[in-house]
């Protein structure tokens, strides 16, 4: 018996407005078995998580260039 999915995330390169973004929601809401599309707003801890990330890459990378 194979697994079922109840929903699909999709990751953004970066944040995006919202009316930036409407043109893909609308292209979204075209796929066949889509109920609802919903824009996640970002938050203050979502740039910290993402500024903590960087932050350790680019230690990573100059320990290891050294």
């Amino acid at each position: 018996m194979t697994d079922r999915i109840h929903s699909i995330t999709l990751v953004l390169e970066q944040d995006m407005r919202v009316d930036d973004a409407e043109d893909l929601m609308i292209a979204l809401r075209c796929f066949k078995r889509v109920v609802s599309v919903q824009p996640n707003v970002s938050d203050y801890m979502s740039l910290v998580a993402e500024s903590r990330a960087r932050r350790d890459l680019e230690e990573k990378l100059w320990k290891a260039l050294k």
